[in-house]
């Protein structure tokens, strides 16, 4: 699987234009990956501002490799840890509380894939029309990446509709929020540093919207 993703990392680097950059991701740590139990994708946007590999970045932050930097300065990384730690730790329709899930967010982050729909970087806010266009000429590298990956659960941080439309137009609906497509459950999330709504929202759509499909099945 991980020669696969360099593989196509490559391959894909070397399709884009010249003019641009190219931010690779994939699984974060192989190792933890092979351990989780619920396989979790977290897919969005773009990088900001950032060209090296992003899952690279990740490992070495959380596991103090690297200097952290401007790396938790924003929401993202975040929030993105509290629903990878609330998700693992779903059992019986219950689910950790936002104050605990905020204690193991950042090692949490090391047992997900995480991508990117556009591997060219942006800044701090992302250009829907670009977004789309990027997807649109990546649609096919893009659903390969997720086809090697092979997560259980993708959690769509406000790109859902781009996946629905370019990438997985079988997608099916199956409870509020949530969308199937075979055995991958789709979940249509907020941004993770979507700043329209508090912290407590962002977590429990995610963590209510798939304990409810869980509870139904």
């Amino acid at each position: 699987m991980d020669k696969q993703l360099k593989d196509l990392m490559a391959e894909w680097k070397q399709s884009i234009p010249k003019n641009e950059t190219f931010s690779s991701d994939g699984i974060v740590d192989l190792l933890s990956w092979q351990k989780a139990d619920k396989k979790i994708l977290v897919l969005l946007k773009e990088t900001n501002d950032y060209s090296g590999s992003i899952t690279d970045l990740i490992r070495e932050v959380v596991k103090k490799e690297k200097s952290s930097g401007e790396f938790w300065g924003a929401m993202t990384f975040h929030t993105v840890g509290k629903w990878l730690y609330g998700l693992e730790k779903l059992e019986k329709g219950i689910y950790p509380t936002l104050k605990e899930a905020k204690k193991h967010r950042k090692k949490s982050l090391l047992n997900c894939a995480y991508m990117n729909l556009k591997k060219s970087t942006g800044g701090s806010s992302t250009s829907f029309k670009q977004l789309e266009k990027a997807t649109i000429r990546d649609k096919d590298f893009i659903r390969k990446e997720i086809e090697i990956i092979q997560p259980k659960i993708v959690i769509c941080g406000g790109t859902y509709g781009l996946v629905k439309k370019h990438i997985f137009p079988e997608l099916e609906r199956v409870s509020p929020r949530i969308h199937k497509f075979n055995d991958i459950i789709f979940i249509n999330a907020y941004h993770p540093a979507y700043r329209r709504v508090k912290g407590q929202v962002l977590y429990d759509v995610v963590m209510k919207s798939y304990t409810d499909y869980v509870n139904q099945n």
